[in-house]
Formats: C-alpha cells, structure tokens, sequence
C-alpha cells in the first residue's frame, strides 16, 4: 500500500515511542502515512511525527481543496466536512478533523495515481499543485 490514512490520532504521550516505530516500519515499507496534526492547541500523534503528512481541520476550505502551507513542518490545512447528503444540513452532516485527513488522503491518492511511492515533500507538491500554493 502506498497511502494509509490515519483518521485518528491520540495526544497521550505515552504512545510516541510506539507510534514512532510504527511509522517507521510504514515508511520503511515505502508507505506514507497522513493523519491528524494539531487541532486547537493540541498535538496529535502520529501526526505531529517528522515522516507523517500532518493534517489541520481548516472550516474555510471547500471540501476537496487542500491548502499546504510552508513549514517547517508543512502542513495540509482541508474541509472537516464529508460529501453532501442530501436533504441534511451541513452543519448537521459527519464533520471534524478526521474528514479532513480522509480529504486530504483522498485527494492525494487521485493526484498520485500512477506515480511512484510518495515521500511527505512529493505528496505536498502535488498536493500545492491542487490547491495553487
């Protein structure tokens, strides 16, 4: 597998050591890992981990545009909203900062088709590309 998404994260930090090799492990494996970064304040593992493409809930963004900014570390700020379902609110709908990080996998992914393994700066260049940082 070339992409995992990690809708989650955890702020314990009794957990970073294993996080750690867990992320290692993926990366040594080729595999790149997005998942939850900092949400108000907060630093959430494993996405505040160097090797793992960090995601920021951002409400202004529309749905399928990701904003990279410049870092270090760089960071993918994206919508918390999930698809339209009609006949719901928005504000009604799933929402937060785990349909943020599955955006950005998701668009990430139709950008990667076909392309070889991803490292965090090719997934943040073509991610740039998309949304025109």
């Amino acid at each position: 597998m070339d992409l995992i998404n990690l809708s989650l994260g955890t702020a314990n930090p009794d957990h970073a050591t294993t996080l750690r090799t867990a992320v290692d492990r993926a990366r040594a494996s080729g595999a790149l890992l997005v998942s939850a970064g900092h949400h108000e304040g907060v630093a959430y593992l494993p996405g505040s981990l160097d090797g793992v493409l960090s995601v920021e809930l951002d409400w202004a963004c529309p749905r399928l545009m990701v904003d990279v900014t410049a870092g270090p570390p760089s960071v993918c700020r994206a919508s918390g909203y999930a698809r339209p379902v009609p006949g719901v609110p928005l504000d009604q709908n799933l929402k937060g900062l785990s349909f943020a990080v599955a955006n950005v996998t998701g668009v990430l992914a139709s950008e990667l088709k076909g392309a070889s393994r991803p490292s965090v700066d090719v997934a943040l260049e073509h991610l740039g590309a998309v949304s025109g940082a």
